[in-house]
C-alpha cells in the first residue's frame, strides 16, 4: 500500500512537472559554501531566488516555493552565511558582524548564478528584512534581474542599506510590502513610495508584522506575492503605481486586481 502511495505521488510531482526539493551546495565568489533548497522545474526558464530575514533560514520560504513550483517557476532558497544549513547541529550560533551582512550580497548573487547555470533565464528575486534589502543591491547590481518583492524592507539593517541601489535599479519592476505595525518598515516604505518609478507599487496594510511573518497573518499577501512573481498583477491605474492601503480583491492565487490613488505622477 506505502509503495503505491509513493508511485501516485511521483505521478502527481512528474504530471506538474515539479520535482521534490533538494539540497544544494553554493560557492560565493569569496569562497563560502552555502546551503540552498532548490525546487527545480522541468525546461523552466522561469525562476526566484528567495532570502529569509536574519536569524532564519530557507525553510520560512517552503509554502510559497511550492505553490510557484506548482506554477511552472524553479524556486533556490539560500541559506546566507551562518545560517540554517550552514551551522553544524548543536554547533552555537555564528557571531555576525556588520561586514558579514554586507558581504551576504554574495551569497544571494551565487543563488542567481545557480539558478542561470540550470537555464533559468527569467530571475525574480524576494527577499524578507535585511533578505529584501539584499535583494534589491544584488538586483541593482545585476541589470539582467527582472523583479523584486521585498517584504517588510528597512533603510538599514546591520549596515545593508537601500537608498543607493533603489535609484540604481531604476524603473524595473519592484513590489514593497510593510505592516503600519512594523514602525521602522513603513516609514521605509513610506521613503521608497515616495521615490518609487512608473513599475513600482508599495502595498501597506494596518497590521502584520514584519518579514515573513506578514505571509502567516495577512491572507492578501500570498496571492499578491504569487501574481506579481508570475506576471498576472494588475492595477486599477494606467500608472501603474497605487498608493498605499489599495483595496485588493483576490479570485486566485495567480491574479490580483487592485485599486487606488496613484501616485509618482508618471
Amino acid at each position: 500500500m506505502l509503495r503505491r502511495i509513493l508511485t501516485t505521488s511521483l505521478f502527481f510531482v512528474l504530471a506538474l512537472g515539479t520535482a521534490w526539493a533538494a539540497d544544494v551546495t553554493l560557492q560565493t565568489d569569496d569562497g563560502v559554501k552555502l546551503h540552498a533548497v532548490y525546487n527545480p522545474v522541468k525546461s523552466a526558464t522561469r525562476g526566484v531566488v528567495l532570502v529569509h530575514m536574519a536569524g532564519r533560514s530557507a525553510e520560512d520560504w517552503a509554502f510559497i516555493a511550492t505553490k510557484l513550483n506548482q506554477s511552472g517557476v524553479a524556486t533556490l532558497a539560500v541559506d546566507l552565511r551562518g545560517h540554517g544549513g550552514n551551522v553544524a547541529p548543536g554547533a552555537s550560533p555564528t557571531t555576525l558582524t556588520e561586514a558579514d551582512y554586507q558581504k551576504m550580497q554574495k551569497d544571494v548573487a551565487a543563488a542567481v548564478a545557480h539558478l542561470r547555470k540550470q537555464g533559468v533565464t527569467d530571475i525574480s528575486l524576494i527577499g524578507a528584512s535585511i533578505g529584501a534589502n539584499l535583494c534589491l543591491q544584488v538586483a541593482a547590481a545585476d541589470p539582467n534581474i527582472k523583479s523584486v518583492v521585498m517584504l517588510s524592507p528597512g533603510m538599514n539593517f546591520k549596515g545593508v542599506t537601500i537608498s543607493e541601489a533603489l535609484t540604481t535599479y531604476g524603473d524595473r519592476s519592484l513590489l514593497v510590502v510593510a505592516a503600519v505595525d512594523d514602525a521602522y518598515s513603513a516609514k521605509t516604505a513610506q521613503y521608497i513610495q515616495d521615490a518609487a518609478r512608473s513599475r513600482q507599487v508599495v502595498q501597506m496594510f494596518s497590521a502584520g508584522g514584519h518579514g515573513t511573518k506578514m505571509l502567516n497573518r495577512v491572507p492578501e499577501l500570498e496571492p499578491l506575492v504569487m501574481s506579481w512573481l508570475l506576471g498576472t498583477y494588475r492595477t486599477g491605474t494606467e500608472a501603474g503605481v497605487v498608493g498605499a492601503n489599495p483595496n485588493i480583491t483576490t479570485t486566485d492565487t495567480t491574479k490580483v486586481e487592485t485599486t487606488g490613488t496613484a501616485f509618482g505622477g508618471k
